[in-house]
Order: C-alpha cells, then sequence, then structure tokens
C-alpha cells in the first residue's frame, strides 16, 4: 500500500494506492520546510493510481497528485466532495523562471486535468483551487517534472 500526502499549510490530507511507478529526475528543487530549505527529487511519481473515493469527507480539495507524466505533459488528479465546487482554477510555471504563469479553469466536477505544451526535462509549480459560490478555496500546490 502507497501512502500520497497533501500538504495544504499546516493541514495534511492522506490518502492510499496499491500501485504506483516512480523514477527520479536528474533535476531537484529546493521546497520550503518550517525547519529551513530541503532539497526533493522533483519528479518522484509518474504514474499512480488514486484512491477510489472522489471526496476527503470535509468538503475541501485535497490530494493535488502527478498521475502520469511525459515529455510534453503532466496529467493531474485530485480528491474534492462531489457537488462542493462549481468550478477549478489551475495555475502553473516554469520553476526555471523563463515562462509566464498559464492559468485555466474546469468543471467542478472533473477531478483530473492534463497539461499540455510543456518543455521536457523542466519543473513545473503547480497551484489548485476550488471556487464555490464564488468563494476561493485555500490552494493546493506540488512540483513536477516534465520527462527527458
Amino acid at each position: 500500500n502507497i501512502i500520497l500526502i497533501a500538504l495544504r499549510g499546516n493541514l495534511k490530507s492522506i490518502g492510499s494506492t496499491t500501485s504506483a511507478s516512480t523514477a527520479i529526475s536528474r533535476e531537484e528543487a529546493v521546497t520550503p520546510h518550517p525547519y529551513g530549505r530541503t532539497t526533493v527529487p522533483v519528479s518522484m511519481i509518474i504514474e499512480a493510481s488514486v484512491p477510489e473515493f472522489s471526496g476527503s469527507g470535509d468538503g475541501q480539495v485535497s490530494n493535488l497528485t502527478v498521475s502520469k507524466v511525459t515529455s510534453n505533459a503532466i496529467e493531474l488528479s485530485w480528491m474534492a466532495e462531489t457537488g462542493s465546487y462549481d468550478y477549478f482554477i489551475i495555475k502553473y510555471r516554469s520553476e526555471l523562471g523563463a515562462e509566464d504563469e498559464t492559468e485555466f479553469s474546469m468543471p467542478g466536477d472533473v477531478l483530473t486535468s492534463e497539461l499540455k505544451g510543456l518543455s521536457p526535462s523542466t519543473p513545473y509549480k503547480i497551484t489548485l483551487s476550488g471556487i464555490s459560490g464564488g468563494r476561493l478555496s485555500e490552494p493546493l500546490s506540488i512540483i513536477a517534472a516534465t520527462g527527458i
């Protein structure tokens, strides 16, 4: 059993799966940590199945996960209570600083998305927020890298 953990501020959401493929990127990213800076591989999960339920039980968006990576695309999945959100906003940008941030939306009943047309071997910061009644949820963020 593989445990998937999404951090949102000081809150932690946990899900599990039984299968995943992993790969370590040659590049590394430095992420902030309450006790200093931590260096971690930017592309750990290339493919993973997600838990077979659609929400975390608290009405919040949770478990933003990279479910597939290619040289020019990153597929995402997340969890949210069915009917809790009108739509989701996904923002992403290269961690190399060469590109502007891209933003698009997904319907509230869709819990997956694919970012296409990305540059190979590039880390991206991806942020997901839910919109319900004009209110923005607390955003979830991850860093994922495209393949070679």
